[in-house]
C-alpha cells in the first residue's frame, strides 16, 4: 500500500499528459507551493557540489519523492534531452485506485 504521499506525488503524476511528464522543481511547486511550513524548501540555499542555488532543495526533496515511486515500479523516469522527468505507470495508476477505494470507507 502506499502512503499519503506518494498518493499525492502519484496524483499530481496521474493528471499530466503522458507526452508532457513533469520535471522535479514543477513537481515540488505543485506539492507544496500553498503549504507555508514547506516555505523554507523554497528559500533555502543549496549547494551541492554543482554551485549555490535557491530553491534546490525543493527540487531535491521532490526528486527523492520521485525516486521511491522509481524503486516501486509506480512511476518511471524520462529523459528530454539533459532533463529528468517522471511518468506514472499503470501499476501506479491501480495503486491510486486501491488507495482511493480503501480511504473511501
Amino acid at each position: 500500500m502506499i502512503t499519503d504521499n506518494e498518493y499525492k506525488v502519484l496524483k499530481i503524476l496521474s493528471g499530466r499528459k503522458w507526452d508532457f511528464p513533469i520535471c522535479p522543481r514543477d513537481l515540488a511547486l505543485e506539492l507544496w507551493s500553498n503549504d507555508p511550513s514547506k516555505e523554507y524548501l523554497f528559500n533555502a540555499n543549496t549547494n551541492t557540489g554543482n554551485g549555490a542555488c535557491s530553491g534546490k532543495k525543493a527540487w531535491l526533496c521532490a526528486g527523492s519523492l520521485a525516486g521511491k515511486l522509481i524503486k516501486k515500479g509506480l512511476a518511471k523516469r524520462v529523459y528530454i534531452g539533459w532533463s529528468v522527468r517522471y511518468q506514472i505507470t499503470a501499476n501506479g495508476l491501480r495503486q491510486i485506485k486501491g488507495y482511493e477505494l480503501e480511504h473511501k470507507k
